[in-house]
């Protein structure tokens, strides 16, 4: 019905028509009006029908109105991405968002051609409808002026204030974190009015914050009674049948290395020696035996589309007795897994390969902690000349990746330790160290071994694909880097670019280059179109190593099954639906990395205002990331967090801003601040509204 409606709106000879005249003219009597009238709505809610004057519907393009979603930026302009991949983005000014919100579903009128130092980068456009809400609730901390009560939102993205009535407060006390639904809003001239919908607790705890992240993205809370009633019909031993067909691995040795806190073993490893060549074998959980195509289950982790890891609060994808224990290779229990078998000769090079249904038994449940102490000979252990072959063949995958151009990154990660309470104890920071790397190169392989092997056959794979940079993203980087005082090529390739990132590894300036270059890549992301992958310079990769928490990985392994003459399941999505998958998954786990991030960032704002309250104002080391006409951005070396110098706390003489050369000039003493310029500045205040930490630079 929908391809009809879509189609005859098509037609070269159509007329803008009224919704009864569709109806008649397609042919929809009885019952099938009803769903016409659905049907309709569904494609008016999509963007993909629009109502115009005299209650008539026609496509977007046809009266000129381009559908997307609106995306804000703080500094109060926006851009909207249109639906239609082949569309650029175009740029909306603050005064022409009219209603809309940042994420909210729009319509917007093209307009002249946006310059960006003299060439034309894009359109700029009016939004003239808001099709749909992007968020019905609005997370937020209730203030209170003189005379009315607002809502501040937590994405600095939003810039207005919503207006509450006393009466729609729902008992929540000034500087509560609220969830409020807008109710009344006519002029982008005045703000929105709306009702508090739920009150999460004091804003600046971390348990509020956490709900409020949890509520912000609409992550689920539990799973549903079908699928819990589901998993318990499962039984935890496994069909004699289905050992018998199986290569039964359970006396090899194989064990899993995962860090201290993880909550599920989705891949395990093992290596034997074959002459001069190295057989690696790297298991993998199989989830798809258990959560079968089309079921309740299924479905709900396809909704899902991955596990999410909030500190202590964990989202998984699926329930805890799948995750957690029938599909987690728990040492010393057996377990099915999908196995890729890969010989290596000694330069690293993967010469054949095989794939195989499995079963194995964990021999080890190693953390990354004790590989790294074996690796070390800090601890002895029986395991230590198989860890030292695996640490070599890890060397020698990476060293073939890097001549294919892969690059590799060493962003240090911070880690917030909490107390018994689940409250704020300290701020650490970590490093990617031997035994994620070696883990990392093995799954790599793997993941691009299985997709080598999906290849051959006619499938519709998802695959896991990285586009090259934008040319201005990776011509400001240049600029960013210019200013640091490092010398790269006005178009760098991959490898001048490694060059680079191994230059600045271990020198303090390295997480901010290393970050400032990640800001200019496209993000990897899942689809059906394979465009190969930028950033590990290989032209055919998937996702097959995390089916537990990954929906695509759960995919790839059915393809598996669906192409393996001794278990050739029917994989029974059409290409279309498993292209609607992938964009559905790709938006999860960016709704799950932005979760996680909001997290770390938050954890970070409480920490420093606590520190502030028991301790004073602390004094700080930092490194000057970027600096503007209202003043200096450091990145705080201790914390890996940014913190904000206004122009007008520097007193000791009048700057200039000199935008050629991204510095801040003093009028007097010529004092110079730069990028990549250490200094020490004091925290003076934590602002949550504003997600801004305010510092002064001290000696």
């Amino acid at each position: 019905m929908k391809d009809k409606i879509l189609k005859l709106l098509s037609r070269k000879n159509y007329v803008p028509l009224t919704r009864s005249v569709i109806a008649r003219q397609l042919g929809f009597k009885g019952e099938e009006r009803i769903a016409f009238r659905r049907v309709l709505k569904k494609l008016i809610d999509d963007g993909k029908v629009v109502r115009i004057k005299g209650k008539r519907f026609g496509l977007p393009r046809e009266v000129e109105l381009v559908p997307g979603v609106l995306q804000c930026n703080r500094n109060g302009f926006g851009f909207v991405v249109p639906d239609d991949p082949d569309l650029k983005d175009i740029y909306i000014h603050r005064e022409n968002m009219g209603l809309a919100l940042d994420g909210d579903k729009v319509l917007v009128r093209p307009g002249r051609p946006r310059r960006r130092r003299g060439a034309v980068v894009g359109p700029e456009g009016e939004i003239v409808r808001v099709i749909k809400r992007g968020r019905e609730r609005i997370l937020g901390t209730l203030k209170k002026s003189k005379k009315f009560f607002f809502v501040i939102p937590d994405n600095p993205a939003i810039y207005q204030n919503i207006y509450v009535d006393k009466q729609q407060l729902k008992g929540a006390d000034v500087d509560s974190k609220v969830a409020v639904k807008i109710t009344y809003w006519e002029s982008p001239h005045q703000n929105p009015e709306g009702k508090i919908l739920r009150v999460l607790g004091q804003a600046g705890e971390l348990e509020t914050e956490l709900r409020s992240i949890i509520e912000k993205y609409g992550f689920p809370k539990r799973f549903g009674k079908e699928v819990t009633a589901a998993v318990k019909q499962i039984s935890p031993e496994i069909p004699r049948g289905e050992i018998s067909r199986r290569e039964d691995l359970r006396g090899q040795t194989v064990f899993t290395v995962d860090p201290e806190d993880a909550k599920d073993f989705d891949d395990a490893v093992s290596l034997e020696k074959k002459g001069k060549d190295w057989v690696l074998g790297v298991h993998i959980a199989d989830v798809a035996f258990y959560v079968n195509e089309g079921t309740a289950l299924d479905e709900e982790a396809r909704k899902r589309g991955n596990s999410v890891y909030l500190y202590h609060r964990f989202i998984p994808m699926l329930p805890k007795r799948l995750s957690g224990d029938l599909c987690s290779l728990i040492e010393g229990r057996d377990r099915l897994a999908k196995s890729v078998f890969m010989t290596i000769n000694p330069q690293g090079k993967i010469k054949e390969y095989r794939v195989v249904d499995s079963v194995i038994c964990s021999s080890k449940r190693f953390t990354f902690d004790e590989v790294n102490a074996i690796a070390a000979a800090k601890i002895e252990s029986k395991y230590k000349p198989l860890i030292d072959n695996m640490t070599a063949l890890a060397g020698k995958l990476n060293h073939q990746r890097r001549l294919k151009g892969a690059l590799d990154f060493e962003l240090e990660q911070s880690k917030v330790i909490l107390d018994e309470n689940n409250d704020i104890k300290s701020i650490g920071k970590h490093g990617k160290n031997l035994a994620e790397s070696l883990i990392e190169e093995f799954m790599l392989a793997a993941n691009e071994t299985v997709g080598k092997h999906l290849q051959q056959y006619q499938r519709p794979i998802i695959y896991r694909v990285h586009d090259q940079p934008d040319v201005d993203q990776l011509n400001d980087f240049v600029r960013t880097i210019r200013a640091f005082g490092y010398s790269i090529p006005p178009f760098p390739s991959s490898a001048e670019i490694q060059d680079l990132l191994d230059q600045v590894q271990g020198k303090s300036e390295s997480y901010i280059i290393n970050f400032t270059f990640l800001r200019s890549l496209k993000v990897a992301e899942y689809s059906t179109k394979n465009i190969g992958h930028y950033g590990l310079a290989t032209a055919t990769y998937v996702h097959f190593t995390s089916p537990i928490r990954r929906y695509p990985d759960l995919i790839t392994h059915r393809l598996l099954d669906a192409t393996n003459p001794k278990n050739k399941q029917r994989f029974k999505l059409e290409p279309a639906t498993v292209r609607e998958i992938a964009k559905h998954c790709s938006a999860t786990e960016r709704a799950g990395d932005s979760a996680e991030r909001d997290l770390d960032s938050v954890a970070k704002f409480i920490y420093l205002d606590q520190l502030i309250k028991k301790e004073g104002r602390p004094k700080m080391p930092g490194i000057i990331r970027r600096i503007n006409r209202y003043g200096i951005s450091v990145w705080l070396t201790d914390l890996l967090i940014e913190g904000s110098v206004s122009l007008s706390t520097l007193v000791d003489d009048y700057y200039r801003y000199d935008r050629r050369n991204m510095r801040l000039v003093g009028v007097r003493k010529q004092k110079t601040f730069k990028p990549g310029q250490h200094l020490n500045v004091r925290i003076m205040e934590v602002d949550f509204d504003r997600r801004v930490i305010h510092c002064l630079i001290v000696a």
